[in-house]
């Protein structure tokens, strides 16, 4: 069994799907049986995606093993709708963790000589990179390559696996006290269901759905970019998030998804952190000076453990039933005075980053695959979810030298 520690927030919340969608050439003349097949190949290689989420009675929740008789596990089915539309249907269906589902795959019929697949993966079956590798995986299986999937066991980033500086800092742990304490006096013992996550999901997604805005920067442009970068000894990201914040007059809040595999593994979980910058673009500067800046509070952060990882030490010191109350206060299944609190100190639903920008960077897998037949990864978009403590969610990819860049955003129906 496997504790859920630094990464509860992903389960109440009732937006946490990862959504890609990959058109891959050389498709054209495999039946959806060899989509299956490949499909249940890959899934059997990953540790996470054979096992189940189990809520126990004082509240912790675990990854435990799945048994072939423990309901639904990850699917592949037919798609007819657009992707937008897709993903606004699918947003809706609460993923059944309880019987291990973090996974689900749609293909559509081939335009040409390409096809589209959408992947929708769970937070808690892993993070982006991690759906990366669970692709690189399937077209490996698919094109026939004949390589025996390595098997992938569950790695979690818990209090003990995370850098020992990264320790939560003392103001922190008293806050974190002080708040568990109120709840504990509140609601005494009180632990939620599956069937309270349910409750949730009708509750919030009654009259919402999200909206997708995709664009590209093509190679040429973005060469130029990154060239200009690198001379002035400054990461992609901190350009992007200039070009972004030029339009706007006042300082913004940023979030920014970061990488946090102690070891490089290639296995499937949510090993990602998150760190925010506050910034006002300088119109009496430069995009790339004003980058500069934005580059050095980026770094400043990212070079101490206890910022790097901070919301992620800071999540796993609440008792985990008050952080399930927070998604639920969000959702509006649920209300208590100390979880209301806390939802506005943690900004959900109100006090949000106006801006969360997850980039992928250059895709961390082949664009081709060799076999029996040959397939090559044509386009790659990555939308990552609109979290409870986000607004505008923005998922940044690479893929045969063309940026690919998603808004991903709330609505009213």
């Amino acid at each position: 069994m496997y504790k859920i520690e630094t990464e509860r927030g992903d389960l109440f919340d009732v937006n946490m799907i990862i959504a890609m969608k990959v058109t891959v050439a050389g498709t054209e003349q495999l039946a959806f049986g060899d989509f299956q097949k490949s499909f249940c190949d890959a899934v059997s290689a990953y540790q996470i995606l054979n096992s189940r989420l189990s809520l126990k009675q004082d509240g912790s929740c675990f990854y435990e093993p799945r048994t072939e008789s423990g309901g639904v596990s990850q699917t592949i089915s037919k798609a007819s709708l657009s992707f937008e539309e897709l993903l606004q249907q699918q947003e809706k269906i609460r993923f059944k963790l309880e019987d291990g589902e973090f996974l689900r795959c749609f293909v559509y019929e081939p335009c040409s000589a390409s096809r589209d697949f959408v992947f929708l993966l769970h937070h808690l079956g892993g993070d982006g990179k991690s759906l990366c590798y669970f692709i690189e995986t399937f077209l490996n299986c698919l094109c026939g390559s004949g390589k025996t999937p390595e098997y992938q066991p569950v790695k979690l980033l818990t209090k003990e696996t995370l850098p020992g500086k990264a320790a939560l800092p003392f103001v922190a742990k008293l806050l974190a006290s002080r708040y568990n304490k109120m709840w504990l006096k509140e609601r005494g013992r009180q632990v939620f269901s599956f069937q309270d996550m349910q409750k949730a999901y009708d509750s919030f997604w009654k009259n919402r759905r999200t909206s997708i805005s995709v664009q590209y920067e093509d190679s040429a442009a973005l060469q130029q970019q990154l060239s200009e970068c690198r001379q002035h000894g400054i990461g992609y990201t901190s350009y992007a998030v200039a070009k972004l914040l030029k339009a706007e007059s006042s300082k913004k809040s940023v979030g920014l998804a970061v990488d946090a595999r102690p070891d490089g593994n290639r296995t499937m979980s949510n090993q990602a952190t998150g760190i925010s910058v506050d910034y006002a673009y300088d119109c009496r500067k430069t995009l790339i000076e004003n980058a500069a800046c934005i580059d050095k509070l980026m770094k400043a952060k990212l070079g101490k453990p206890v910022l790097k990882y901070f919301i992620l030490q800071f999540m796993a010191a609440f008792e985990p039933p008050l952080i399930d109350a927070v998604n639920l206060e969000f959702a509006g299944a649920f209300h208590s005075k100390t979880s209301a609190k806390l939802a506005k100190l943690l900004g959900y639903g109100t006090n949000t980053k106006d801006y969360s920008i997850t980039n992928l960077t250059k895709l961390d897998i082949p664009t081709e695959y060799s076999g029996s037949i040959s397939l090559k990864i044509e386009d790659f978009v990555f939308v990552p979810p609109v979290v409870s403590y986000g607004k505008n969610i923005i998922g940044m990819v690479t893929a045969n030298g063309r940026l690919s860049v998603a808004v991903h955003t709330y609505e009213l129906q």
